[in-house]
């Protein structure tokens, strides 16, 4: 679902369909709450279906990969800003 939201934002910044700010607004609030169900759904997961002696392992990893997924979008984040800015 997030990949959608992502398609649906970026076929209207090339082709600006959305006639107000606040429908954008509305689908980052939708995406934010899939985000956070998802990362929370994560941790519930690891919190059910780990043994006790590997549980603060599963965590401490999906903490680092989550932590790495938020630097790497980060920084393709520069590029495609500047790319999207620079459109007609």
């Amino acid at each position: 679902l997030q990949c959608l939201n992502l398609a649906f934002l970026l076929v209207d910044v090339w082709l600006s369909f959305l006639p107000s700010i606040y429908l954008v607004f509305l689908v980052v609030l939708y995406e934010g709450l899939l985000g956070g169900a998802a990362y929370v759904n994560t941790f519930h997961q690891i919190a059910l279906e780990t043994s006790d002696e590997h549980r603060e392992f599963a965590m401490a990893a999906a903490c680092i990969s989550d932590t790495f997924g938020i630097s790497l979008s980060g920084l393709l984040a520069l590029p495609l800003h500047d790319f999207l800015c620079n459109l007609p």
